[in-house]
């Protein structure tokens, strides 16, 4: 049913055009029992809705990730001193792990 008050009188009945499942004074048509719910096919069940709502967040994660491995890959194959500053702090990650694994490993031989 459309409300009746406030904004809703400023539209005419037009605006209301191919929207079968409405009812109300705006558009001329009495609201019964039967009227008021909508027909079947339009009916989204809750599970429907459960669906695309979590399809929709996966694909925008997936998206999200790609697009922002895409522009961290751009940006260190277009600017030279951000690939040397990456190329640097990466090396230094990598020789702090394995110095890390290799004194765990030899402090396991001496026992």
């Amino acid at each position: 049913m459309i409300p009746n008050g406030g904004q809703m009188h400023t539209f005419t009945e037009s605006s209301f055009l191919g929207n079968i499942g409405l009812c109300g004074s705006a558009v001329n048509r009495l609201c019964s029992s039967s009227a008021s719910s909508p027909p079947d096919s339009l009916v989204v069940t809750p599970e429907e809705k459960e669906w695309v709502s979590k399809s929709d967040i996966y694909i925008s994660a997936a998206i999200g990730f790609v697009v922002s491995l895409l522009v961290m890959y751009w940006s260190l194959l277009l600017n030279r001193k951000w690939r040397e500053w990456y190329g640097y702090h990466l090396h230094r990650f990598v020789l702090k792990v394995f110095d890390q694994q290799d004194r765990r490993r030899s402090r396991r031989g001496r026992r």
